[in-house]
């Protein structure tokens, strides 16, 4: 092996320890978002931003006030997606904490399909529009409510937290 060839080998493994390094200091992947379901989530700080990506950075879609009430749909690293009322984005989770009551909502679809499973599950039953439920977890845009003695999945965007 002559020297140039050493020199490239080290160089390359330079290079990718570069990029290991690198790689470790970035953002969360795809690949480490973590769809799991939560509890509804209160907001602990005086006025959180909601950002349009995972990223202290990224531009600010919305504000959220203290104790509002959030859905987290999604995890990636120490960032929650959520939905609040009509928005959804990102926010630091460091700023939620599990809400302590239970989480009322109110159906506004005129029949909204109850679910054993997101997205495309039994259909279990149905709630018609003004009923009341309590939210139990949400995943990934799903909320599981209960209703009187039932529960169940429904998609997030057919109810209006109260």
């Amino acid at each position: 092996m002559n020297d140039s060839n050493e020199h490239a080998y080290i160089a390359r493994n330079d290079l990718v320890r570069s990029a290991i390094a690198r790689q470790s200091q970035a953002e969360p992947t795809q690949a480490q978002t973590k769809q799991v379901a939560t509890k509804p989530q209160t907001v602990n700080t005086q006025l959180l931003n909601i950002r349009s990506n995972p990223n202290a950075k990224a531009g600010v879609v919305a504000q959220v006030g203290q104790d509002s009430i959030v859905l987290v749909n999604k995890t990636q690293g120490s960032w929650s997606e959520i939905s609040y009322n009509e928005t959804r984005g990102w926010v630091a989770s460091r700023y939620l904490t599990v809400a302590e009551n239970p989480i009322y909502a109110h159906v506004t679809a005129i029949k909204l399909n109850v679910r054993n499973a997101p997205p495309t599950g039994a259909v279990l039953f149905q709630l018609n529009k003004g009923d009341k439920v309590t939210i139990d977890s949400s995943r990934n845009n799903w909320v599981k409510i209960k209703y009187k003695d039932k529960s169940g999945w429904v998609a997030q965007r057919f109810l209006d937290l109260t």
